[in-house]
């Protein structure tokens, strides 16, 4: 099972990026020993939060194919996508990168809690427009925040990918 957690309001539009972000943390960690996967990002649209919350309200995933992000199989083993804060369940184990912009923190139940060492550049910054056009096309033009470009290099190893939801079938060990 995973986590969706979603906190808003006037503060957090104004900037209170902070407070938010931990209370979540600690939902995460309290997660560890249940949820196979979770997952912190900043969003722009709280009405796409249930359904379409990585489709209509990320960036772009080039790797994954971009459209319909959201329709993934496979959280225990491979993440949708970088985050600032990730929740890798016990699927995940001995295959975590590591690099020293982020921390891991080993929790109950075999999860790992991982964290960029500079969440203000993952949560403190809007995200660029994005429209559904810009999930369709693929287009590597768009203006992924550099922080993310880097994070998926360092996790491509643990991302979904086309090819991997394409083929339908995945051995994450072999």
């Amino acid at each position: 099972m995973h986590l969706g957690l979603v906190e808003g309001g006037a503060e957090l539009a104004d900037g209170a990026w902070e407070p938010p972000y931990e209370a979540l943390l600690e939902q995460l960690r309290s997660a560890a020993t249940w949820a196979v996967y979770g997952y912190i990002k900043r969003g722009r649209r709280p009405i796409d939060v249930r359904h379409s919350a990585l489709t209509y309200d990320w960036v772009p995933a080039l790797h994954y194919g971009s459209y319909n992000l959201t329709n993934n199989v496979y959280e225990d083993v491979l993440a949708p996508d970088a985050f600032g804060a990730q929740l890798l369940g016990r699927g995940y184990a001995g295959r975590i990168p590591s690099d020293p912009d982020w921390e891991q923190v080993s929790l109950e139940n075999g999860a790992t809690l991982v964290v960029h060492r500079d969440p203000e550049a993952w949560f403190g910054r809007p995200l660029p427009k994005v429209t559904p056009e810009d999930f369709i096309a693929r287009d590597p033009a768009y203006p992924t925040p550099e922080v993310l470009v880097q994070a998926r290099e360092t996790f491509a190893a643990i991302l979904q990918t086309f090819d991997v939801i394409r083929k339908g079938a995945l051995d994450p060990l072999g």
